[in-house]
Order: C-alpha cells, then sequence, then structure tokens
C-alpha cells in the first residue's frame, strides 16, 4: 500500500510546483470592455446575511450632463447576489446621475434602502431605491 501511495503522493507535489509555474498572460482587444474596466469607480460593497450589493459608477461620454462646460453624467451599474456555490445573480443599471454620491445604504423589513445623492454642486437632490436579488425600485417622495 504504502509502496503504491509515494508515487501518487509524488506525482500530485510535482504537478502542483509545476501548475504554479505556468501562467498565461492575454491582451484583451475587447474596447467596450477595456473601456468600462478603465471607468469603473467602486462606491459601495454591501451585504446582508444572504445578499451582496456591489455599487460602481461609470462616466458617460464627455457633455453627457447637457452643459456647455462639457461635464459628464454617470450611470450606476448595481449588481446583486445571493450566497451559494452557484449563486443568482444580477446586473441592472440605473441613471444617469450627475455627480452621484451613496448616501445611505442600509437594511430595512422590506428590503435593502439605497439613496443616492446627486445633481448640479448647488441643486443635489436624494433618491430613493429598495434593492432586491431580482429587482431595483425606485421610491417615490
Amino acid at each position: 500500500m504504502k509502496k503504491a501511495l509515494l508515487p501518487l503522493l509524488a506525482l500530485f507535489f510535482t504537478t502542483a510546483v509545476f501548475a504554479q509555474d505556468s501562467t498565461s498572460i492575454t491582451k484583451s482587444d475587447d474596447y467596450e470592455l477595456t473601456k468600462l474596466l478603465n471607468e469603473l469607480v467602486v462606491l459601495e460593497n454591501y451585504k446582508t446575511d444572504d445578499l451582496s450589493i456591489r455599487i460602481f459608477k461609470v462616466g458617460n461620454a464627455s457633455g453627457s450632463a447637457g452643459f456647455a462646460s462639457g461635464e459628464i453624467s454617470h450611470l450606476l451599474y448595481i449588481t446583486t447576489s445571493e450566497f451559494d456555490e452557484a449563486p443568482e445573480q444580477h446586473l441592472f443599471t440605473v441613471g444617469p446621475f450627475l455627480n452621484p454620491e451613496i448616501d445611505t445604504i442600509s437594511e430595512t423589513n422590506s428590503g435593502v434602502q439605497l439613496k443616492v445623492f446627486s445633481g448640479k454642486y448647488d441643486e443635489r437632490f436624494i433618491k430613493t431605491y429598495m434593492v432586491s436579488l431580482r429587482n431595483i425600485e425606485e421610491q417615490k417622495p
């Protein structure tokens, strides 16, 4: 038994060591993916007992805010995921916003409440959203 086990262990450790030495490097020519990842700003990582929420901010094209100054608007990309070996995951796009910031994010009886603070520097306002695994809804005041 020991004679059969020893070569198997040697093979296992040799494979593990050599596998670490060979890495692959590839260059992506996917323009949209490259642009997205270069402009991506992580605003928030929020977790409950059964839900993970990640919020990213991505700038739109120059002048997208509609002002002569060339200011840009932003979209929020919000990912939701359950905790599991094969989790259900969803991606939502919310916006556009001008200078968005996360005001608060908190768990309530009816889900996760997200408040986004945005607008021109002298006209800021808050929009409230309810976030669940499969849905995001804007809450009207």
